[in-house]
């Protein structure tokens, strides 16, 4: 935003680049100036606006700035960011003044004797109350978890973060960078705000994403779901399977993208494909760490950089390149073509972390629909509410898909919608209109449900209900049809709904981190 504002500025048109580089020092803390400090002091309260607008004009004036207003406007909103980013970073450093904790907990006296008094200073606690348990953890052990707080407030209650005399929210207000964050009926990334506002992209991008092409492959070999002693074999079947659709894409332009579920997964699969590709072609897998690494492993830290590698096919886990990276070429455009889902892309279904986030998002939920306006009576239900869903999700952890209960299978699907839409978004980096629009291959059988088993679970199929409910919704189709009709359209014309592939439905763990 600096930086903007000096080509802005070029060759002093406005005020004197002197005067800038000193605002921009004072805002990240490398000079100081009371002027431009006390404007930082009232640049996030509602309530004292007119004086943070007076105190920037008098700032511009004493500096000489030249009058235009849209240039003025430009130094309000950044020094409103900086004040923002400085506030966050206040709180984010009260986390280095906790009391001393011990970072292997290995000591059950270690764990149980740690107090968290420094945090519950700015998050709201765990409706459900803390959370102490245990799990079996078929590679760790016996694992010690606790939950103390509800922290996705932080998120979408950012304005309550400061309060005026009064005691009403003094900002500020949430901007979502990333429109999946609205994905009703998700627990773990929806956020149960009303929106107000939504920045909308280019049409003829809308319209480049529209053409995306996306082809469901057909294969009834069964990735997801699989025992564990079976799924390398089913992960080489599948690519030997379509390594004719490989090899076409291949002669496309862009790069190609896999996913799986795993690193060693990842591992395996490239492995394989470099046994089967010819012409010089080869792949390489996203590692986590330099320990063994070889000509055909790119670091997770650098796989922004994959256009200028050598390698034609990155193949990575779903949950490791879903969202935070812009693999693009030098002109900004996405490095890749097109991406082959190899599995069905899953969570860790009974992963606590995962848990406690998705209890979260159930309670927001239940707390923002319950109705209840006595502020006792809601807390009591919530506690209630909160111990009945948890004691639910601890017994569905390793059911199958089609066997859980309505609130947590729209859960499923949502969070897949999402994790999908995120990982297609790395072929939507799109700044050349002449380029092909991207192209989506759904591989593992286990996207659909056994013909033999019409009640069984089927992601294409559901996929479909979901946004088709989002968008015929009456209060939100507008918000859900401006995020992901071109998504859709794609979607629909090449998924065809109510196919079914000859395989059997289990919900998929991994126990791995990322």
């Amino acid at each position: 935003m600096y930086q903007a504002i000096c080509r802005e500025n070029q060759k002093n048109k406005y005020i004197s680049d002197k005067s800038l580089e000193h605002m921009r020092r004072v805002t990240i803390g490398l000079d100081h100036d009371k002027d431009i400090e006390h404007i930082l002091k009232f640049a996030l309260s509602e309530d004292d606006i007119k004086i943070f607008s007076s105190d920037i004009s008098d700032w511009l004036t004493d500096n000489n700035c030249k009058p235009d207003k849209t240039f003025s406007d430009h130094i309000k909103l950044y020094l409103v960011v900086a004040a923002f980013d400085n506030y966050i970073r206040e709180i984010s450093d009260s986390y280095l003044f906790l009391p001393y904790e011990r970072k292997t907990q290995q000591e059950l006296t270690d764990f149980l004797s740690t107090r968290f008094t420094a945090q519950q200073k700015i998050l709201p606690s765990s409706a459900m109350g803390n959370l102490f348990g245990m799990k079996n953890d078929p590679q760790k052990g016996l694992i010690l978890y606790r939950q103390y707080a509800f922290g996705r407030a932080l998120m979408d209650r950012m304005p309550w973060l400061r309060l005026t005399d009064k005691g009403q929210p003094a900002g500020p207000n949430v901007l979502l960078l990333s429109g999946s964050s609205w994905a009703d009926g998700c627990l773990q990334y929806h956020v149960n705000v009303p929106v107000k506002y939504l920045l909308e992209a280019e049409e003829w991008k809308r319209r480049k994403i529209a053409e995306s092409k996306m082809i469901d492959l057909g294969t009834a070999i069964r990735v997801s779901g699989s025992g564990s002693e079976e799924r390398e074999e089913n992960l080489t079947e599948v690519i030997k399977k379509i390594m004719g659709t490989i090899e076409a894409e291949l002669r496309s332009e862009g790069k190609l993208l896999m996913i799986v579920n795993s690193y060693s997964e990842a591992q395996t699969a490239a492995n394989y494909l470099n046994r089967l590709l010819l012409n010089g072609k080869k792949a390489a897998c996203m590692s986590r760490e330099a320990d063994e690494f070889d000509e055909n492993m790119i670091l997770r830290s650098e796989i922004a950089d994959f256009s200028d590698h050598s390698a034609d096919i990155m193949v990575a886990p779903a949950q490791a390149i879903e969202r935070g990276y812009n693999i693009v070429d030098k002109d900004g455009h996405s490095a890749f073509g097109s991406v082959f889902f190899l599995v069905r892309p899953m969570e860790v279904p009974d992963e606590i972390s995962s848990k406690c986030t998705k209890l979260n998002g159930y309670l927001e939920r239940h707390c923002v629909l319950s109705g209840k306006k006595n502020a006792f009576e809601r807390a009591a239900k919530l506690r209630s509410e909160a111990t009945r869903q948890w004691s639910l999700m601890e017994r569905q952890g390793k059911m199958q898909l089609s066997s859980l209960d309505p609130v947590m299978k729209l859960d499923v699907t949502a969070s897949l919608f999402v994790l999908i839409l995120q990982i297609f978004g790395r072929l939507c980096r799109i700044t050349d209109e002449s380029k092909p629009a991207p192209r989506v291959y759904f591989a593992d059988g286990a996207f659909r449900r056994s013909e033999k088993n019409t009640a069984g679970y089927d992601l294409l199929n559901e996929l479909i209900d979901y946004i088709d409910s989002m968008i015929d919704n009456k209060e939100t189709g507008k918000i859900a049809e401006t995020l992901y009709q071109p998504f859709y359209e794609a979607f629909k014309k090449g998924v065809e709904k109510n196919e079914f592939a000859d395989i059997f439905d289990d919900i998929y763990s991994e126990e791995e981190e990322f």
